[in-house]
Order: C-alpha cells, then structure tokens, then sequence
C-alpha cells in the first residue's frame, strides 16, 4: 500500500537473471529462448523430412509373394478428393489381402526406372499399376473433380500413395460418407512380374452405390483382391 505516487514509482527494480536479459525500464526479465527456438527449428526440419521419406518396408517373409502397388486416378467427381481415392484404394488394397500368401506394398517413386528400382529394392515379385475413378450418380464427371484429379499426386502407399495426410489415414470406409445414391468407383488393374512386361492379369472392376454412403470403395477392392490373390497367390 502506498500513500502518493512517488512512493510507486520507489519500488525496487527486480534484478537480473544470469539466464536472461534484463529490460532496465520494467525490471522485469526476457528469458533467453535463443537455444530453444533452434531445437523447436530443428525438430520441425526433421519431422518434415520423415513425413517424405518412403515408406519403410522389411524383409520379405518366406513363401510370400509381394506385390509393389502403383495407384493413380483418372476423372474423379465433385465431393472427391482424388488423392483420397487413391489413398482409400491403397490401404483398401492391403487390408483385403491379409491372411494370404500376397503381401502389398506401396512403391512411391513417380518416374518409371524409378519404380522399376524400387520394387526391385523392396523385393517384389510383381508390380501392380492401378487407375481408380470416380463417376457422379447425376451423370459425367464433376468439372471441379476433373480439376482435382488432374493435379493430384501419384500414390505410391500412402500414400499408399503419393499423398497421405500426416495425421490422418484415408479409408475406404472413412470416404463411404461421401458417397452418393448411384455414384460409381472404377478400378483399372494390371499386374505384371517385377521387370518384366507380361500381365498376368489386366482387368477392370465396377461397383454402384445403392444409397448414399455406401462402402462402393470397398466393393470394387474386394472383387480386385480376389482376382490379384487367383491370379498369383495360389
């Protein structure tokens, strides 16, 4: 308590702290974050450079046959993300196969040799290519989905594919709520032996929604899973 305002303005300054910079006008103490500013910096750095780094994969198991997967997409319609189609399609992909003797994996690499030397890295016996589409149930492709599909990266997991948000997995079952009464998901499919040309399969698969919501990704992965497993999984 004090009586006038000189007695207010008497208030002893706070002294300095050994770890900071003192401010002379306010006695009161800057805290020297220099050191802690170039650990948040570099933490940053570092964890955008993990988010880009492929996908790591281990060792191939005995008797397993590991199919690298490239998934694109072609027209998508409006409420699609088409790098969401592909990521949905690439995990879709994995889930269905499990239990099998074919393992799939992403291969994320864009240019073609590329590709060729990364599946050769991660031990595929074969290389799938995918095209994934998406088909409004009003009729044509939505203008602004053309626009998307056409900008949208190559997967190749996660983001499966190219594109993967960091925090957040894309699935068939998380983007079924997009989906509208009639809409239709195309899936072109090839698969053929790692460095090599013949396609031992090459087919397309289609599933219509029959109500809004409904799982049309998981439909058509389920009929592409079937055909991948049959064709060189026995």
């Amino acid at each position: 308590e004090v009586k006038d305002a000189s007695m207010l303005y008497a208030v002893a300054p706070v002294s300095s702290n050994s770890e900071g910079d003192s401010d002379t006008n306010t006695g009161s103490v800057i805290p020297d974050v220099s050191d802690n500013s170039s650990a948040i910096v570099n933490a940053s750095i570092k964890k955008a450079a993990q988010s880009k780094a492929p996908a790591a994969v281990g060792p191939k198991k005995e008797g397993t046959v590991r199919i690298g997967a490239i998934i694109k997409t072609g027209a998508v319609g409006s409420g699609i993300a088409a790098a969401d189609l592909a990521n949905a399609v690439q995990n879709a992909l994995g889930q269905h196969v499990k239990g099998t003797k074919v393992e799939i994996v992403p291969i994320e690499a864009k240019l073609s040799t590329a590709q060729a030397e990364e599946a050769r890295q991660k031990e595929c016996d074969y290389v799938l290519q995918a095209t994934a589409s998406h088909k409004k149930g009003g009729g044509g492709f939505g203008g602004f989905g053309k626009m998307l599909s056409s900008v949208a990266p190559v997967m190749g997991v996660g983001g499966v594919a190219g594109h993967i948000a960091a925090s957040t997995i894309i699935t068939a079952a998380s983007l079924s709520g997009s989906m509208k009464n009639k809409d239709e998901v195309t899936l072109d499919l090839a698969v053929s032996p790692a460095g090599g040309t013949n396609q031992v399969l090459a087919q397309q698969f289609k599933a219509k929604a029959k109500g809004d919501g409904d799982d049309i990704i998981s439909a058509v992965v389920e009929q592409a899973a079937a055909a991948i497993v049959h064709s060189v999984g026995k």
